[in-house]
Order: C-alpha cells, then sequence, then structure tokens
C-alpha cells in the first residue's frame, strides 16, 4: 500500500500534473472583471510559459502558428485555447493580489517534501538551511508606482526601483536551490497613495521590516520544519536574533567584526577560551596564478619546489583555520542577547596569502566535530546569490527585464512567475532524468533554452516530454 502512496505523489512532480495543479489554482485567483473574454487561469499561465520557456516572444510567435495551423504548444502543454494580447495581460495581472498567487508555490513544494525528495536537503541530521537575501528587479526615471522605493542623487532625477526579499532553501551539497517565498519591499501603506514629487518624501520600507513579514510567513508555510537561518551581516543583530528564538528558527548569521565592535572586543578577553581547528587540502590551481602571488612576496618561479610543480599546474597546499566560542558571547552592549561565534581563514601555505576569511554567529553548540560542517553551511548562504539570483538575471530568465510596470501589483506578480518558473525547472532537474540528460547534452542552460524556444516556433507537441525527448533525439543524431 505504502509504494503505490508513494508511487503517486512523485507522479504529482511530473510536468503535466504540475501545469494541471497550475492551472486549478489559477483559477481561482480572484478576477475583478464582470464578463471576462480569457478565463483568468488562460492569462496567468501564458506569463508562466513566457517564463517557463524563458521567451518573451513566445506569445507572438503562438498566435502565428495558430493561423497557420489552428494549434499551438500553448493549448497542447498549458492547454490555453485562446491567447490573451500584452495589454490584457497587463491589465488582468495587475490587480492579482500578490500573496495568493505566491501561495500557489506551496502546492509544489509539498508534493516535493510527501515525495521524499526534499530530504536530500537535510543536514546537521535534522535541520534545513533557509537563506535570506535581497534583491532589485525593477529600475527605472520615467515608470514608477506607489509602491516603488525611490533614490535621488543631487541634481540627478529620481530613480524609481522594485526591490525583493527572498527565502530559498539551499544545501552546500546541492546544485539546485528550492525558492520558498518572496517578500516585497515597499513604501509604507500609509504613504502610498501619496503623489512621488520627491525621493525623501516618502518613509521607505527597510529589509529588515521586509524580513519580518517574511520570515512570519515561511514559519505560517512551514510549521514543523527545523530551519536553520542563513544570512549576511545586516541580520546578525539583537531584534533579528530574539525574533528567530521566538519563531523557534535557528540561525547562521555572518558577524563582521567592524559591525560588531562590541563582540569582538569581547572576544579579544576572551582569548583563552577559544578553541581552534586546523586542516589542510590540496588543489590544482594555475601555475600562472602561483607565480603571481609568488611575485607580490619577493619569490620567483625557482622558490616553487620540483615535486609540486605538474605541467601546467602547482599543487597548492591550503591551511584552513577554524577558530570557534561556545558560551554566550554579547551580541551587543546592552548583554541581553548572547549567541556563540566561529570563524575561518584559509590561506596558502608556501606565499602566506588568505584566500578566504569569515565569521558567523549562531545558535547551535559548536565543536571540532561539526565546524567544518557549520563554515560550510554559513558559505551556502551564497547560493541564493549565486545559484538563483545570478542565474534569473543572467542565465536567461530576464528577471531585470520590465514586462510591464502597472499601478498595483503587476511588477511584483512577473517576479512571482518567474521564481515560479525557476522553483518548476528546480523540481525537473531533481526528478527528471530527461529533463537532466538534455542539459547535460546542451551543456549550458542558455543554450538548451535557445534550443526549446526554436522548437516551440516551428513545431507542435502534445507534452511537455515529447519537446525534451524530441530534442534529446535531434542531438543524438
Amino acid at each position: 500500500m505504502k509504494k503505490k502512496i508513494i508511487k503517486s505523489k512523485v507522479k504529482k512532480l511530473k510536468f503535466s500534473a504540475i501545469v494541471e495543479d497550475l492551472r486549478e489554482d489559477f483559477s481561482k485567483l480572484k478576477d475583478a472583471r464582470k464578463k471576462p473574454n480569457y478565463p483568468i487561469e488562460d492569462v496567468v499561465i501564458s506569463v508562466f510559459a513566457m517564463m517557463f520557456f524563458q521567451d518573451p516572444s513566445l506569445l507572438k510567435f503562438q498566435e502565428r502558428m495558430l493561423l497557420k495551423h489552428n494549434r499551438t504548444n500553448l493549448e497542447t502543454i498549458f492547454g490555453v485555447k485562446k491567447i490573451p494580447c500584452d495589454n490584457q495581460i497587463r491589465n488582468i495581472l495587475d490587480k492579482v493580489d500578490s500573496d495568493v498567487l505566491q501561495k500557489i508555490s506551496f502546492k509544489l513544494l509539498s508534493h516535493l517534501q510527501r515525495s521524499g525528495k526534499l530530504k536530500e536537503f537535510i543536514n546537521l541530521d535534522k535541520y534545513y538551511y533557509v537563506a535570506i537575501d535581497g534583491t532589485q528587479y525593477f529600475t527605472s526615471y520615467k515608470c514608477h508606482c506607489n509602491k516603488c522605493l525611490t533614490a535621488q542623487k543631487k541634481g540627478q532625477p529620481i530613480r524609481y526601483y522594485h526591490n525583493v526579499l527572498q527565502a530559498t532553501l539551499v544545501d552546500p551539497e546541492q546544485k539546485f536551490v528550492i525558492p520558498l517565498m518572496s517578500e516585497e519591499i515597499v513604501n509604507d501603506n500609509d504613504e502610498k497613495s501619496e503623489e512621488i514629487t520627491s525621493a525623501k518624501k516618502l518613509k521607505q520600507d527597510s529589509e529588515h521590516k521586509a524580513a519580518e513579514r517574511l520570515l512570519r510567513e515561511v514559519r505560517k508555510a512551514l510549521p514543523k520544519l527545523k530551519i536553520i537561518i542563513l544570512g549576511d551581516d545586516l541580520y546578525s543583530h539583537e531584534p533579528m536574533i530574539n525574533l528567530l528564538k521566538e519563531l523557534d528558527m535557528s540561525f547562521i548569521l555572518t558577524a563582521k567584526s567592524s559591525s560588531h565592535k562590541e563582540l569582538s572586543e569581547f572576544l579579544k578577553g576572551e582569548k583563552s577560551y577559544i578553541e581552534k581547528k586546523t586542516s589542510r587540502s590540496t588543489f590544482n590551481i594555475s601555475k600562472k596564478i602561483m607565480l603571481q602571488r609568488l611575485k607580490k612576496i619577493g619569490k620567483t618561479k625557482n622558490d616553487l619546489k620540483a615535486p609540486e610543480v605538474k605541467k601546467r599546474y602547482y599543487k597548492q597546499v591550503q591551511v584552513s583555520e577554524y577558530r570557534y566560542y561556545n558560551g554566550d558571547a554579547p551580541i551587543n552592549s546592552k548583554y541581553k542577547t548572547f549567541v556563540n561565534y566561529f570563524e575561518i581563514k584559509t590561506y596558502d601555505n608556501l606565499t602566506k596569502e588568505t584566500l578566504f576569511y569569515n565569521s558567523w554567529v549562531t545558535d547551535l553548540d559548536i565543536s571540532k566535530n561539526n565546524i567544518k560542517k557549520l563554515v560550510k553551511a554559513g558559505r551556502a548562504r551564497w547560493n541564493i546569490e549565486n545559484r538563483q539570483f545570478l542565474t534569473t538575471k543572467k542565465g536567461g530568465y530576464n528577471l531585470e527585464h520590465n514586462y510591464g510596470h502597472g499601478k498595483e501589483n503587476l511588477s511584483f506578480n512577473f517576479y512571482i512567475l518567474n521564481m515560479l518558473a525557476f522553483l518548476v525547472h528546480q523540481i525537473l532537474h531533481i526528478t527528471s532524468k530527461d529533463f537532466n540528460k538534455f542539459k547535460e547534452m546542451e551543456g549550458s542552460y542558455l543554450t538548451m533554452y535557445e534550443a526549446i524556444k526554436w522548437s516551440l516556433r516551428y513545431f507542435i507537441f502534445e507534452t511537455f516530454d515529447e519537446l525534451i525527448l524530441f530534442n534529446i533525439e535531434d542531438n543524438s543524431s
């Protein structure tokens, strides 16, 4: 009986089942139109399809295909029978409630969790790492709405922009990340209705306020998950740490000595109680890079030991020094909130040049047995920047493209649907062998989606699986 249940849950992660779920949930979105020409689910899933295939011109090409073949890939793969025009999409999507729209992804996360695939993200025996970070996805000197944040340099026009705070499931051992939830950083509600005439006039939202809203929503959505929040130096302060304790979330937060002077001074006085661990690892690096490092300390290639040189590479020995303190270190001078502390310094054994340094605070107990894992966790925070923001901005998703700004929710709804497309891609990478095979054959996401776009413009496919298999076979021939 158990096998049948698990099998049915895995089926929910197939692309056809994902589209079915999305259409059902999109159909429940509140629609202000009295006599709509297009079902709201057709409108929203058309935008999702555009984001999913990374093609701002997708709808135009499918309109031409409709005239030629009386069918389109939007119909066969996504169930869209009548393609809405750009203006209709913008007008309708602008009024869709962003909070309701982004909660649609929870069903996919639930399927992922029930399938057992989410367990691959567990660390330290029981925890999931959730990184939080902010990014900008829209900026303009002309287009703006009452939600826009503003900045103005002396003698320059006002710059309008949208920032968002993102919570994403990350893992130092995984190539994939799972976006969980987004929180818009906007002007305070009581100020939104005012006409924007000066960048200094509006009392603007902050990343701290957005983080509190976001974390409360994450805990509400995932009440039983054991979570460790990974954040940068911006979040390693007393109010945030107290909030995380209230929400029963652990934390590993970057803590720079320059912004935590009281903590730094306290640790200097506790030197005898700071534990240490050292490890060595060997890497092959470019001989050219090593010669550049030697030059800095007044040495030449003659100083390289012969056994360590192999063709174009040099066998570099890296030394990692770990230092940690368990014992209620104060996060600030108030001595009300206490943390544990750890740091890592990695340097080249030959030149003594520091290659990496960082320090963190945490509520977790630190020992020689887990210090390496904790450092890996702290460094995993960059996955949200490297694997999500960088990919969605530079990897074909066109995150910063101005699809339309609107007056209410349009800009943020485009962001949400872009992240939803990214989430579905991540799920397919985790669950679909054919999808991964196609990616490996193409070599990069950009070339992969260029191939998909070309296929969609000239051929009609009954299913998404058929589209992927067509491209795999085309590459194999």
